[in-house]
């Protein structure tokens, strides 16, 4: 019993001891676990807050990315999409364009007229004095006066201009400027004359005049001072107005005034193509490869308008101007402005058309009475003889004096054809002052027929020799005048 007591004595006590260490190994395994958990909870939040961090600065560099892309890029898209829509544009007129030649002209809209350019003569008129619409004819007058502005030193070709947001707005054809560009002034001008771009009008609308309303009053001012007195500007580049109004009489004055004002700058006018900001734009005018001697001017086209044309053309020295506002299409305005031109052309040249020449001499080798025809102020040294009637002597005296005047000439020049003798003494007394020295002493004359029924006059100067003559009508010719030789004993009634 002793034994058996003992033995549960120690029982008792390791299974006290063991009881002791199982509390503690529990109560480790209860503590301990939390711990963990709560570590691995910490590590997982630092994990979940440095990955948080890495995405952040992903994105914030991302959006830095993004910005400057969208910076660098968001002008190229505007321009893109400027660029389809003026394709739709295009596209639609292309289809106006095909279908012209069935389209009829609008009464309401449609005037055409053809200018001799030397003299100012009409050759063919329609509707030449009614109130039209411009269109982009307009800029001819912008550039008027942007080649006034250079002229008094207010612009140089190479400066740049900077873009108004009013100038980035305008409604096409443009040059799809923004606001903030620059373009040099050499640029605008062929943005005009090839492109007609609306934006690149406003440019120099407010370069010149400070704002483009001011620019428009100094354009009627000066349609004013050029006689076109049915004209009135709105805008500088022929966009849609009501009451921006001209005729076609007054823009044959307006191109005549740039050939004349602006000799050195007109060849710009017969450009067909430019590049600007990576972009090649060829020329509206077509009629610039489809009219013989053609070399300028403008084309135009609103809804209010029609498709309006005008051009310069200039064949074996002799140059015509021509208008036509109004048509229905490009095609047939185009059509319409060659036939008109060279029905013109083919008129002028009829009338080099003569019979037996009546000499002129000096004005102090003749008497005049003072009342035959009133020459007298046109020219210091030539003066008409007045037209005799048709008779046997009339003729037989006016062949003596042809003859004598041969015999004793060499080679001559001829400077034109006109149907009043003032417009011959005219043309006589500028080819004076553009060959002065070949020129000065030469004999004056002005021939044609005898009878009533003539009504030519052609200008011409003998007593040179072939050099001489050759000469000075080279100049001439350069100087965009009709000339050319003849030999004075074989001249012929054909001349």
């Amino acid at each position: 019993m002793a034994i058996h007591k003992g033995n549960t004595d120690r029982m008792a006590k390791f299974l006290g001891r063991f009881s002791w260490v199982l509390v503690a190994f529990v109560f480790a395994i209860i503590t301990v676990q939390p711990m963990h958990a709560d570590a691995r909870a910490t590590e997982k939040s630092a994990k979940s807050k440095q990955s948080q961090s890495v995405k952040s600065s992903t994105v914030s560099k991302k959006k830095v990315t993004a910005s400057k892309s969208k910076k660098k890029y968001s002008t190229v898209s505007s321009r893109n999409k400027k660029l389809k829509q003026a394709a739709s544009r295009n596209k639609t007129r292309a289809a106006r364009y095909m279908a012209g030649a069935a389209l009829t002209p609008d009464p309401s809209k449609h005037a055409s007229l053809v200018i001799d350019a030397d003299s100012g003569k009409v050759i063919y008129a329609s509707n030449a004095n009614e109130i039209r619409h411009p269109a982009s004819l307009t800029k001819m007058m912008t550039l008027y006066l942007t080649f006034e502005a250079i002229e008094k030193g207010r612009l140089l070709w190479d400066q740049d201009m900077k873009v108004s947001l009013n100038a980035s707005q305008q409604s096409p054809t443009n040059l799809f400027l923004d606001a903030g560009d620059t373009i040099s002034v050499k640029e605008a001008v062929y943005g005009l004359i090839i492109r007609s771009a609306n934006d690149a009008a406003v440019v120099l609308a407010e370069a010149i005049g400070g704002s483009e309303d001011r620019f428009a009053r100094m354009m009627t001012q000066k349609a004013r001072a050029l006689g076109m007195k049915n004209t009135t500007f709105l805008n500088a580049s022929g966009l849609p107005d009501v009451r921006q109004v001209t005729t076609a009489r007054d823009m044959a004055a307006l191109a005549l005034a740039l050939k004349k004002h602006f000799p050195e700058n007109y060849g710009m006018f017969k450009a067909k193509a430019f590049s600007f900001n990576g972009r090649t734009y060829e020329t509206h005018n077509r009629v610039l490869a489809r009219l013989e001697g053609a070399d300028g001017l403008k084309t135009g086209y609103t809804r209010m308008s029609g498709f309006n044309l005008v051009t310069s053309a200039n064949r074996q020295g002799h140059r015509l101007i021509g208008v036509v506002l109004g048509g229905p299409s490009a095609k047939s305005r185009d059509d319409q402005m060659v036939t008109l031109m060279d029905q013109s052309f083919r008129k002028v040249a009829s009338l080099k058309q003569d019979d037996a020449p009546v000499q002129l001499a000096k004005a102090d080798d003749v008497e005049t009475d003072e009342a035959s025809e009133g020459q007298g102020d046109a020219s210091d040294d030539v003066a008409t003889e007045r037209k005799q009637p048709k008779s046997t002597n009339a003729v037989a005296s006016s062949q003596s004096v042809e003859n004598t005047s041969r015999a004793s000439g060499g080679w001559g020049i001829q400077v034109g054809a006109f149907e009043q003798p003032q417009d011959a003494l005219t043309a006589i007394s500028k080819a004076r002052a553009i060959a002065p020295q070949t020129l000065f002493s030469s004999k004056a004359l002005i021939t044609g027929t005898v009878n009533e029924s003539d009504k030519l006059h052609r200008a011409r100067m003998e007593n040179l020799s072939q050099d001489a003559a050759q000469s000075a009508c080279k100049v001439l010719i350069q100087e965009q005048k009709s000339c050319f030789v003849y030999r004075a004993d074989q001249a012929s009634n054909s001349l």
